[in-house]
């Protein structure tokens, strides 16, 4: 096989990737030093009596594991039960710190610390996404209220708000 996947995924030379393993969610290159690659580890010279390979082994990542990890996520909210969704949450995060990702570790942890606010959506279904959005189009409104003369007419078109739709300028 080639050796030109070790280089980019490890950074190694000299070595000849043999087989390709996936286990526990990684992938492990298994590689050994040929006789035609050996090298001196201390000058680089190619001068060297060779004594026979050793398979080792190296662990990576899967490519685009991140995709995967936040494609699993999106299962949590179609749960019917409070129940099921901790429990999913629970393992998600449980497998999500023992990636050894930073970033997935760290949203793992997130999700730990909010877990009782994020469970609370289940008995209900009632989210707070219309009341943040009209507090967002108040907020832009109050950014364009600058030019009001009055605070009379800055109240009119809050009660116009619902109506307004917004276009993209330029």
């Amino acid at each position: 096989m080639s050796t030109s996947i070790l280089y980019p995924a490890f950074g190694i030379r000299g070595l000849k990737h043999c087989r390709t393993r996936f286990e526990q969610g990684g992938i492990i290159f298994e590689a050994a030093m040929t006789e035609a690659l050996a090298i001196c580890p201390v000058c680089g010279s190619r001068d060297v009596i060779y004594k026979g390979a050793r398979v080792r082994a190296l662990q990576m990542v899967p490519i685009g594991s991140k995709r995967v990890w936040k494609e699993q996520l999106r299962i949590f909210w179609p749960h019917l039960t409070r129940r099921t969704a901790a429990s999913f949450l629970t393992a998600w995060c449980r497998d999500a710190m023992q990636s050894c990702i930073p970033p997935l570790v760290r949203v793992g942890r997130t999700l730990l610390f909010y877990r009782t606010f994020l469970l609370n959506y289940f008995p209900h279904g009632i989210t707070s996404g219309m009341i943040e959005g009209i507090v967002n189009k108040i907020k832009t409104l109050k950014r364009q209220a600058y030019g009001f003369r009055d605070d009379h007419y800055f109240t009119l078109r809050l009660y116009h708000l619902h109506r307004q739709r917004y276009s993209l300028s330029g």
